[in-house]
Parts: C-alpha cells; sequence; structure tokens
C-alpha cells in the first residue's frame, strides 16, 4: 500500500500540544486513534455476542498468476520435466493457504499429492522431519500394507526414520540421530528411491513447508532431490521471507540453487485493497466499505492479520491478544537494547529519522545505527532508501510494541519528541 513519507520538520504549536496531550490520552484509551474503528461500527455489523473466534475465507482469494505457474511446472514434470517450486513470502501473507490450494488442484488432476512440515525446536530437531510426518501420513491414508508396496525397495533403509510403519525393518541400537546422519548418502538415495517409486504410476507432488526451520539434514535432502528429481515429479518448498537474516543458513542454500537454476521462485506478496475486500466478503458478505477500508489500512493486505482483526468483531480497533503476541515474539528475538530503542520509535510516528531516534534516546551515532541495523536485518523495521527514514514493517508491529509502554513512559516520549521536532530546522 502507498504511504506519502515527509521529511522531519518543525512542527507547528498546534502540534506541539497534540504531540503533548497525545500521551495521557492513549493511556485512557488502550486502542488510541484505532478507536475510530469501534466507534463507527453499529454493533450489528459484526457481532456475534462478543465471542472472539478465528475466521477464514472459505474460498481461495486471488494469486492467479502464481498458481498458473505451478499448473505450469506440474504440465512440464508429465512431460518429463521435473520441477523445484519455491514458494517465498512474509509470516501469514498466505503460503500454507497457497499450497493447499495447489496440491487440492493437482489431486484433482489425478495426482498423488504428500506433505510435510519443518518444526522450529531449538537444537531438538528430527532429521528429515518433513519426508517423516508425509510417510505418516501416506501411511494413514493406505495402511501399512499398501504402503510398504507404494515405497518399494527403499523400505529397509526407510525403517531407520519410520520403523513402526515398516514390518520389515529390524531392531537398531545406538542414538537414532546418530545412525540416520553416519548413513546419509545411502537414506539419500532411498528417499530418492521412495519418490520415484511413488511417482512410478501417478504423477507426485510434495510439498515441504517452513524450510526457514529446516535442520541440515532436511537441507541436504531438498539439495538432493533437487539435482536428481525424475519422472512425474514437482517438489515445492516453502519458507518465510522475512525470517532470513544475513547468517542464515537457508540464504546460501537458495542462492546455490538459483545460481544452478534448479529451482524457480516465487514470491507472495500482500494483498492488494480489491483483494482485501474480497477475502473480507467472503467471510463476512455484508462487511461495509469503510471497515474494508479500515481493515485494508491496519493489515498493510497481511492475510493473517486481516482474519485475525475480523475475528475480534465489534472490538476491531483493539489489536486481539493472539496477533499482538505473534507480533511481539519477533520483537523477542532481538537483543534487548535494540528493543529499547524500538519502543522509543514506537512513540514518535510512522517514518522517523535516525538521527531523532538518537535525540530522544540520548544514544550516540554509532550506538543508534547498530541497533537500527539489526531491526532492519531482522525484517522489523524497514528503511526508505530515498528519505533515509525508517518505519516498522506491519503498522501493527508498532501498535504492539506501543502498547506495551506504561502511561508515563508514553509521556515522557511523546514530550522528549515535541522538543526533538522542535529544534529541528
Amino acid at each position: 500500500m502507498a504511504r506519502t513519507v515527509r521529511r522531519c520538520r518543525a512542527p507547528r504549536d498546534e502540534e506541539l500540544l497534540a504531540l503533548l496531550l497525545a500521551a495521557p490520552a492513549a493511556a485512557a484509551q488502550p486502542t488510541r486513534t484505532s478507536t475510530r474503528v469501534a466507534r463507527s461500527m453499529t454493533p450489528t455489523e459484526l457481532d456475534n455476542g462478543g465471542v472472539v473466534t478465528r475466521v477464514a475465507s472459505p474460498i481461495f482469494v486471488g494469486r492467479r498468476d502464481q498458481l498458473e505457474r505451478v499448473r505450469e511446472a506440474l504440465d512440464r514434470a508429465v512431460s518429463g520435466r521435473p520441477g523445484f517450486v519455491v514458494i517465498a513470502g512474509e509470516a501469514g501473507v498466505g503460503k500454507t493457504r497457497f499450497v493447499d490450494e495447489a496440491a487440492r488442484r493437482a489431486g484433482a488432476g489425478g495426482w498423488r499429492t504428500l506433505s510435510g512440515g519443518c518444526v522450529q525446536m531449538g537444537d531438538d530437531t528430527l532429521p528429515y522431519a518433513p519426508i517423516v510426518e508425509a510417510l505418516r501420513r501416506l501411511a494413514d491414508v493406505v495402511g501399512t500394507t499398501d504402503f510398504e508396496q507404494l515405497i518399494g525397495p527403499g523400505a529397509s533403509e526407510l525403517s531407520r526414520l519410520v520403523p513402526d510403519l515398516v514390518r520389515s525393518s529390524s531392531a537398531w541400537s545406538g542414538d537414532a540421530a546418530t545412525a540416520i546422519v553416519s548413513n546419509q548418502g545411502r537414506l539419500l538415495e532411498a528417499l530418492l528411491a521412495v519418490l520415484r517409486n511413488l511417482a512410478a504410476d501417478r504423477p507426485l507432488l510434495f510439498v515441504v513447508e517452513d524450510i526457514h526451520w529446516a535442520d541440515p539434514s532436511t537441507l541436504a535432502l531438498l539439495g538432493y532431490l533437487g539435482r536428481n528429481l525424475g519422472g512425474a515429479m514437482v517438489l515445492v518448498a516453502t519458507y518465510r521471507s522475512d525470517e532470513l537474516h544475513r547468517r542464515h543458513p537457508l540464504l546460501p542454500f537458495v542462492a546455490e540453487l538459483e545460481r544452478r537454476g534448479s529451482v524457480e521462485r516465487i514470491e507472495l506478496l500482500r494483498f492488494d485493497k480489491h483483494e482485501i475486500a474480497e477475502l473480507v466478503r467472503a467471510i463476512r458478505v455484508d462487511t461495509p466499505q469503510r471497515l474494508i477500508d479500515q481493515l485494508s489500512e491496519r493489515s498493510d493486505g497481511n492475510a493473517f492479520y486481516i482474519e485475525e482483526l475480523l475475528a475480534t468483531n465489534a472490538a476491531i480497533g483493539t489489536l486481539p491478544a493472539t496477533l499482538r503476541e505473534v507480533l511481539l515474539a519477533r520483537v523477542a528475538t532481538l537483543t534487548e537494547p535494540t528493543q529499547d530503542l524500538l519502543r522509543v520509535a514506537s512513540a514518535g510516528g510512522a517514518h522517523i529519522a535516525p538521527s531523532l531516534l538518537g535525540t530522544v534516546s540520548g544514544l550516540d551515532d554509532h550506538e543508534v545505527h547498530a541497533r537500527l541495523r539489526e531491526a532492519v536485518e531482522r525484517h522489523v523495521l524497514t528503511l526508505d532508501a530515498t528519505t533515509g527514514e525508517l518505519a516498522f514493517r506491519h503498522a501493527l508491529m508498532r501498535e504492539a510494541i506501543y502498547e506495551g509502554l506504561l502511561p508515563w513512559e508514553r509521556t515522557r516520549l511523546h514530550a522528549a519528541f515535541a522538543v526533538a521536532l522542535e529544534a529541528v530546522p
């Protein structure tokens, strides 16, 4: 959504007064300016008796061009050119819904679909977790006997991953992860053979979600499959683009795949205003246009944010607790000094100059720039290359941080910004 960006200037007297008065008003009204949304609604517009529920569109919205690219990849695979497609997008933009729709359409066209996902577990990870999940789902659908027939001669090696699903497996001692890694070459070949066997009678779509959380063994598997796919097979992987800082292990992995030309990358962007309207009215058909406009402005087109805001119904101006927790979880990954500076920034307006942050925070330029660099690299702040000003990646993230300030902190920061702005030439 386009924004109007202005450079900092000395405020007029009435603007200074408004800034000084904003803090106590904000403390008394937790939703601040967003309370206008709640006040503009009648209780019947989005009323479910005060109960907050999760909502989701019953229809798939938008992404026509991206779905067409997946369909083309499927068509090429049927013609003997297997493919590897990577779906990138920020958290909440709709990657899971997109791959679910792609898999549904593939299934309707006769494709066999497998899916599994990576899980954030810190250092305690299960090797090859996505394929273990996918194989278990397959076994649940077809039964153990048919499962062994489907996976073919790779069953003996697969017994290391899913011993309870392969009756021919023999017991083996020692640490499971160590044994798997030490035989990684044979296991990768066995997994490839299993996928090719599954694709022998029907084309195969294998979806791996959230590879930004993938352990080294899963990345090794994806890289191996990307180089050795054969037959009517398409591999699809998703990741959160806003999780990738400069030292993230997925960055060189994706860069290498793209360098070799062995992967097609599809970027899912936020919804535009027309898609937001389609999404909202698919959930609540009688939603008035003014509410759709307000949702569009607050959500910045992020599908998850739209649905969470809709779930609050008549209290649309209040940031839902679940959404607040999601937003603050990203901030919590930053160092405490950077979090402190973001608290200051949250009171400074939609766009703010680094020099103004330095004045209000009392930090020198070096310290301010170091903290801002971390926030930008972690996709919490964005930098306007033209103006040099900073903004929160999502307005709701700024709102969530601001709500965490104590009333006297808000008062002090608003007063400090007013004084700093008055001093700007």
